[in-house]
């Protein structure tokens, strides 16, 4: 949120004449809800600080409002019963209209219909290391449909009819959109069996604030139906689904396992948030050596990557991928 109340959120997309290896001369979009306009002095000081070029738009009402079917004392009395419970954002109206707009319907703003992938980058993200290649060039040249450089734990108590209502979708109303090489051994991977287990959640889910998509995916008919689907049962405001955990079941089901690419290259990223992991979510450089050769500035002490609630390691696991090089030394038993 800038100085003015603006909720913003960047994307960097590739522009047609790209041609050079440089992550920092892309098309940024920005944008916010209707209640909150940008100003022209907002705009002309954003617009100074990027070395490309900067879309600012406003997200319409129909994309950012409580649907007419959902029940307000219904949805009142859930989020208290998760305030009880400890959730975060439980009481949040705002996180709940920000996870179902990143859910279903971003992809649906007209600025994107002029790029094939997006990278989502909050306020307030900061890489602290050199970023020294071309993150869409691999998305592309890869034909990976999603990247990721996070991967964290959700709360179980948030999510309490995701799961059934996942496995409802592509088991019994659309099995034939499973996608033959489904990574599903991403969201169920067991840390305690070290095994993969058929029907099994273990609440992993891909850190959609540092997203980059195939737009083509999320505009497909399989998603769209997906994402009709869990919205037609009211969750998204009787509990508290995040755009990070609808994201990853789509992914789980509907993208092969060789079309996620874990974006290691993406180095010393650093973003306060309001959840409850310390030190806000942060990945840095074990290796010395690495943190070196890309200028890190970052604290070693505070990278997630092996933390408890991390689930990096279980995305190698679970697909039965080989681990980074520059992760070797760290002892990778307990998963």
């Amino acid at each position: 949120m800038d100085e003015e109340g603006n909720v913003i959120k960047q994307h960097w997309t590739p522009s047609d004449d790209d041609t050079e290896i440089n992550n920092s001369n892309k098309d940024n979009a920005i944008y916010s809800p209707t209640t909150h306009i940008f100003s022209t002095d907002f705009k002309l000081k954003v617009s100074s600080k990027l070395s490309g070029r900067a879309i600012f738009g406003q997200i319409p009402t129909r994309y950012w409002t409580i649907p007419n079917f959902i029940d307000d004392d219904k949805m009142t009395l859930s989020m208290d019963r998760l305030s009880s419970e400890h959730v975060s954002f439980a009481d949040s109206l705002n996180h709940r209209l920000s996870f179902r707009f990143h859910s279903g319907f971003i992809h649906k703003m007209k600025v994107f219909n002029l790029y094939d992938y997006y990278w989502r980058v909050e306020a307030g993200t900061v890489l602290d290391c050199d970023l020294v290649v071309d993150v869409f060039d691999q998305m592309v040249q890869g034909d990976y449909k999603y990247g990721f450089n996070m991967a964290v734990l959700e709360d179980k108590k948030a999510v309490r009819g995701l799961w059934k209502n996942t496995l409802g979708f592509f088991e019994k109303l659309h099995p034939e959109f499973k996608d033959d090489n489904a990574a599903l051994g991403f969201v169920q991977y067991d840390r305690h069996s070290h095994s993969v287990i058929d029907g099994h959640f273990n609440l992993c889910h891909y850190w959609t604030e540092s997203e980059i998509v195939n737009l083509s995916f999320l505009k497909s008919r399989e998603y769209g139906e997906f994402f009709d689907l869990l919205e037609s049962s009211g969750n998204f405001f009787y509990e508290r689904w995040s755009d990070g955990v609808v994201r990853t079941m789509a992914v789980s089901f509907l993208v092969g396992d060789d079309q996620i690419l874990y974006l290691s290259d993406v180095r010393g990223f650093n973003q306060e948030n309001e959840y409850d992991y310390k030190q806000g979510t942060q990945s840095c450089p074990v290796d010395a050596e690495v943190r070196t050769k890309f200028h890190c500035n970052c604290n070693v002490k505070t990278d997630m990557t092996f933390k408890k609630w991390s689930c990096i390691p279980t995305f190698f696991r679970g697909l039965d991928l080989p681990f980074p090089a520059e992760h070797d030394d760290h002892d990778w038993t307990e998963w």
